[in-house]
């Protein structure tokens, strides 16, 4: 459930950086009037070795304490993360620096009895632009087919820090209410 004081936006995504045109999404914008959202997006459809392996990673989670993806994991979900965030320190660590993104955290979880893979970070672009996405963010990414194949996606992003921490309850709650 999404807050009441947010407001809600049924629209055509036209994707960040270019990516994901024409996907349908439902996105929530906070009343802070601060660029803060929540983006719920089908993320669209993965070849069939990363769906694969998407897939298994998800499935066979089972120690709670192990949740954190290595380094060679985060680096075989490029095509999962895209181009903005899958520009990150793993998945593009022979690039020069800097990334576009510093993922600070990639991990499996159960929300709501549904494993789900969960990346935050910060987007690290300048200078900005309307193209280029900004500030913090929480990814949250499920496999909506049960193959790996098609995949959809939470996303929480905020413009500060301070935001993204005042916001971040509102986005927890919703998280809760969730149903598959």
């Amino acid at each position: 459930m999404i807050p009441s004081d947010w407001t809600a936006y049924d629209h055509t995504y036209k994707g960040l950086a270019g990516e994901l045109p024409g996907r349908i999404c439902m996105q929530f914008i906070s009343p802070a009037k601060n660029s803060t959202l929540i983006n719920i997006v089908f993320k669209g459809s993965l070849g069939q070795e990363e769906a694969e392996f998407f897939h298994k990673l998800l499935q066979n989670h089972t120690d709670p304490t192990k949740s954190e993806l290595e380094p060679a994991q985060i680096e075989k979900l490029g095509e999962l993360l895209g181009k903005c965030v899958g520009d990150n320190q793993y998945c593009n660590g022979t690039r020069p620096s800097p990334h576009r993104f510093k993922m600070t955290s990639c991990k499996i979880f159960s929300l709501n009895n549904t494993p789900v893979l969960s990346v935050e970070g910060e987007y690290t672009d300048s200078p900005r632009s309307k193209t280029t996405p900004d500030g913090f963010l929480h990814l949250l990414y499920l496999d909506a087919s049960g193959d790996g194949l098609k995949v959809d996606g939470i996303l929480f992003q905020a413009p500060t820090k301070e935001a993204f921490d005042e916001a971040k309850p509102a986005f927890d709650q919703v998280l809760k209410t969730l149903t598959w």
